[in-house]
């Protein structure tokens, strides 16, 4: 954990051996992080932790990748990917869980790769990306599965969407436009602008709670 102008950095995973701590994530409040880890093994899990690095706790214990956790927005629920086996086939889907790991749910299902959740400001929603279309693009459905709504459509990658804190927006990556660039759209779908023209690779946006700017 750094400041913001890049002070103060202060390391708060140890471990004995060589381990993978990655995709970090404060809890709306601020007091936990969660994040993945592939402490326990070839597997690749969900953790938790106080801000200061103590009760480092797993809450995922499966087989697959566990990855790309997200809060809910009162800090209740986590979402997160998981390529885990069904009837004897594995599957790319987006589950939910509580913040202790009970009540683990899957939302998505199909043949079809469904990752990158981000719940909508007010818990309702969840926007994700999947290629149950044939190619990838970025989805809406309700936060138990349901009301399944298509956002994108386009012969390019879209991916990795995140909601603007007022619930008005999303933010997403595309390779559209020849280079992998940041792209803005309503919550509906509607008016997508492109917002940078780097010719690079941009991608996996977030918004500033503070400013409202992605």
């Amino acid at each position: 954990m750094i400041d913001v102008d890049g002070s103060n950095q202060t390391r708060l995973t140890y471990h004995s051996t060589v381990v993978h701590d990655y995709y970090p994530q404060f809890s709306p409040d601020g007091s936990k992080i969660v994040f993945v880890s592939h402490l326990s093994g070839n597997n690749h899990e969900i953790y938790i932790m106080n801000i200061d690095g103590s009760n480092q706790a797993r809450i995922t214990y499966s087989h697959p990748w566990e990855i790309l956790p997200d809060w809910s927005s009162d800090g209740s629920r986590i979402a997160f990917n998981s390529d885990r086996i069904y009837d004897g086939r594995t599957y790319v889907d987006i589950h939910v869980m509580n913040v202790d790991g009970s009540n683990q749910m899957r939302l998505t299902s199909g043949d079809a790769w469904n990752s990158s959740a981000s719940w909508s400001p007010d818990g309702s929603k969840i926007a994700f990306e999947s290629d149950r279309d044939g190619n990838h693009e970025i989805y809406l459905m309700d936060a138990d599965g349901s009301n399944l709504e298509r956002l994108t459509y386009n012969d390019f990658w879209d991916s990795s969407p995140s909601w603007s804190p007022d619930g008005a927006n999303i933010v997403f990556d595309s390779d559209r436009d020849g280079f992998i660039e940041i792209f803005v759209m309503n919550a509906d779908g509607s008016n997508q602008t492109r917002l940078t023209y780097s010719e690079a690779w941009d991608g996996w946006p977030s918004w500033s709670t503070a400013s409202g700017m992605p």
